[in-house]
C-alpha cells in the first residue's frame, strides 16, 4: 500500500459514514408527531407557526436537532479543511489512531442525532465530542510535527478552550445553578450551545486571544520548535574527484549546521567513504545499492534539505514531496530547536 493510498482510505471511508449518520437520523425524527407532510408544508410556507402551534416539547426537539446538525455540518467542513493540508495517513501510527478517532466521533454524532429530545444527554455528548476533538488535534500535531507552527499550536488551544466552555455549560445545566424555570432554562442553554459551536469554528480561523491560546495549548508564549530528522540532499558525483570530494564536504558541513541547530541529519554522502572502503576490500556495491540504502532512511525522516541540482538530489526531492516531507531549500530555512519568538 502506498502512502497516497493510505491517505485516500481515510477520506473514502469517513465521508460515506458522515452521509450514513445523517440519513439514519432522518428515520429517527420522522417518528415525531410534528413530522408529517401537512405540517412540514404548512411550516415551510408559514415558519412563524412553529412558534405558535408547537408545544414546548416540540420546539425543544427542533432546537435539539439544530444543535446536532450545526455540530455535524461544521465538523464535516472543518474536517475537510484540516485534511486538505494534513491528510490522514493510515500507514502511520498517529494517522491510523486519528482514523479510529474519526470513527468514534461519527458514533457520537449518531447518538447526538438520535437522542435530540434530551438536552442533558446532548450537552454531555458535546463535552465528549470536544474531548475527542482535543485528542484528534494532538494526534495530528504528532503526525505532522515537521509542519508545526504557532498557528497550529494555537488551534489546539482553541479546542481546549471551548472544551472547557462546554464543560462549564454542562455543569451549570445539570446543577441547575441559575435556578431558572424549565420554560427558560432549556432555551437558554440550547442557545448557549449553538453560539458556542459557531464561535468555536470562527475562533479556529481568527485565532484571537493568542496569549490565552498559548496557555490552553500548554505552551509558554511563543512557539516551540521540536527536533526533526532531516535528510541532506545535494550533488555528489562529478568527473573530477576533487569536485566529488567538495560535494561530500559541502553535505557534511550542511549536516553539521543542521545538527548545531538541534536537529538530526542524515547525510547520504557519507557512503562515499563506504564506497572507497568497499573498493579497497573487493566488495562490489552497485549504484542501485546506495539508492536503496539511502531511500530506506529517507522514509524515516521528517524533512529534506535540498542543497542543489543533480539527478539524484532532484529524485530525492521529488520523493520527499510525494511523501509530504517538509522541504528546506537553504540552511537559513531550517529553524533552530527551542522556543521561537512570537510572531
Amino acid at each position: 500500500m502506498t502512502s497516497e493510498n493510505g491517505r485516500r482510505i481515510a477520506i473514502d471511508f469517513i465521508d460515506p459514514l458522515f452521509a450514513t449518520v445523517i440519513s439514519l437520523s432522518f428515520a429517527q425524527f420522522m417518528l415525531q408527531s410534528w413530522f408529517t407532510s401537512p405540517n412540514l408544508l404548512k411550516y415551510f410556507q408559514q415558519p412563524w407557526l412553529v412558534f405558535s402551534e408547537l408545544d414546548t416539547s416540540g420546539k425543544l426537539q427542533i432546537a435539539g436537532l439544530l444543535v446536532a446538525y450545526i455540530t455535524i455540518v461544521t465538523s464535516w467542513v472543518g474536517y475537510h479543511v484540516s485534511i486538505k493540508n494534513s491528510p490522514i495517513d493510515v500507514e502511520k501510527r498517529a494517522g491510523f489512531i486519528r482514523f479510529i478517532v474519526d470513527i468514534v466521533l461519527l458514533a457520537l454524532y449518531w447518538l447526538l442525532l438520535i437522542d435530540f429530545q434530551s438536552l442533558t444527554f446532548q450537552l454531555y455528548l458535546l463535552v465528549l465530542i470536544f474531548v475527542t476533538f482535543a485528542i484528534w488535534d494532538q494526534l495530528k500535531a504528532h503526525e505532522y510535527k515537521a509542519y508545526e507552527n504557532i498557528k497550529s499550536q494555537r488551534r489546539r488551544g482553541v479546542t481546549i478552550f471551548w472544551l472547557l466552555m462546554f464543560v462549564i455549560i454542562y455543569s451549570l445545566y445539570v446543577s441547575n445553578a441559575f435556578r431558572l424555570s424549565a420554560s427558560w432554562e432549556d432555551p437558554i442553554f440550547l442557545l448557549a450551545a449553538v453560539v458556542s459551536l459557531i464561535m468555536y469554528r470562527l475562533h479556529k480561523v481568527k485565532l484571537f486571544g493568542g496569549r490565552l491560546l498559548d496557555i490552553f495549548s500548554f505552551h509558554k508564549p511563543g512557539f516551540y520548535v521540536w527536533p526533526l530528522r532531516i535528510y541532506v540532499g545535494g550533488p555528489y558525483s562529478a568527473d573530477d574527484p576533487a569536485q566529488t570530494q567538495k560535494n561530500v564536504d559541502n553535505a557534511i558541513d550542511a549536516g553539521l549546521e543542521v545538527y548545531r541547530k538541534g536537529h538530526f541529519p542524515f547525510i547520504p554522502h557519507l557512503t562515499h567513504f563506504v564506497e572507497l572502503r568497499a573498493k579497497a576490500t573487493g566488495i562490489i556495491m552497485k549504484y542501485e545499492d546506495y539508492l536503496t540504502w539511502d531511500r530506506s532512511w529517507q522514509e524515516k525522516t521528517d524533512g529534506f534539505l535540498y542543497l542543489g541540482k543533480s539527478p539524484g538530489a532532484d529524485a530525492e526531492l521529488e520523493y520527499a514531496r510525494s511523501k509530504g516531507k517538509r522541504i528546506f531549500t537553504s540552511l537559513e530555512e531550517v529553524p533552530r530547536v527551542g522556543r521561537s519568538k512570537d510572531s
